[in-house]
């Protein structure tokens, strides 16, 4: 009976040793477990090595602890459209842009919807997003992911514009950012246009706007106008390149005779223009990764 009751006691004294032992266990498992601020870093960290599956893995987890922390949505929104499923980063960044309250904040969003919709060739809701973080941040620079900025914009708007067919516009956002040679003589020139109103069908009463008719002339940068020599009284509205016709707005509304002066750079050789544009575009690739 000793014998039993001694063998009793030093079972229950290995027991309650291994119990206090999983315990403390337990006590430091706890300790380890990452806050917030060590998983959201650890995120950028691996989106800025390249490791876009573990930043993913990492920012899905965040927004599991806390959905109400807006970085996690700027993270979880980047690590999507770099294992390139730019569908679930556009929502994510759209979360970033309700709940966040900087305008860095919602900069931040729009620069990555934009990239996210030019993925998905949505080019129309790409110029607009674009177009938002300009208004917000004229200079734009992700404020932890700084490799992505004002220049990776004009990109995503660049290749929305030549998808639309604003050859103005893409110009523009290319010479923004010191690229493409197709800006040369080469390709483009300077030339003075005389146009006149010849019947009262060119002018449309309600809106005052006039319309051109260019030929074979391809307008890519409309640079000034004037109106019987006067050249504030007068708005170029645009282009329509699929009528390859100019749009004028006068005040007051253009009469028969009337005349218009256009100063504007057309393309010499525009099957070469076209190759070009194309070949930068795809140099300069997209802002995600394949």
């Amino acid at each position: 009976m000793k014998r039993i009751s001694l063998f009793l006691l030093a079972m229950t004294l290995i027991f309650m040793f291994n119990g206090c032992k999983d315990k403390s266990d337990n006590i430091a498992s706890f300790n380890d477990y990452p806050t917030m601020d060590r998983l959201i870093s650890q995120g950028y960290d691996a989106l800025q090595n390249g490791e876009y599956e573990m930043a993913n893995e990492l920012f899905r987890q965040a927004n599991e602890r806390d959905a109400f922390d807006v970085r996690v949505y700027d993270g979880l929104g980047w690590s999507y459209l770099y294992i390139n499923n730019p569908a679930l980063a556009i929502p994510a960044f759209g979360n970033l842009e309700a709940f966040g309250e900087t305008s860095q904040e919602k900069a931040n969003a729009n620069m990555g919807k934009a990239e996210s919709y030019s993925v998905l060739e949505r080019h129309e809701e790409a110029i607009s997003c674009a177009h938002k973080v300009f208004n917000l941040e004229n200079n734009y620079v992700h404020d932890v992911l700084n490799d992505i900025n004002f220049q990776d914009l004009n990109l995503v708007l660049a290749r929305a514009y030549w998808s639309v067919f604003q050859y103005d516009s893409l110009l523009l956002a290319l010479r923004s950012n010191n690229l493409l040679a197709v800006t040369d003589n080469s390709y483009i020139q300077d030339q003075t246009l005389s146009l006149e109103v010849s019947n009262a069908n060119m002018v449309d009463p309600a809106t005052g706007i006039v319309r051109f008719p260019l030929g074979d002339t391809r307008i890519v940068l409309l640079e000034d106008v004037t109106y019987d020599g006067v050249s504030g009284f007068v708005k170029p509205i645009g282009i329509d390149y699929a009528r390859n016709e100019v749009m004028i707005v006068a005040n007051p509304i253009a009469a028969v005779g009337s005349h218009f002066t256009l100063e504007f750079q057309y393309v010499t050789d525009f099957t070469r223009f076209h190759g070009a544009i194309n070949s930068e575009l795809e140099e300069q690739g997209n802002l995600y990764h394949e």
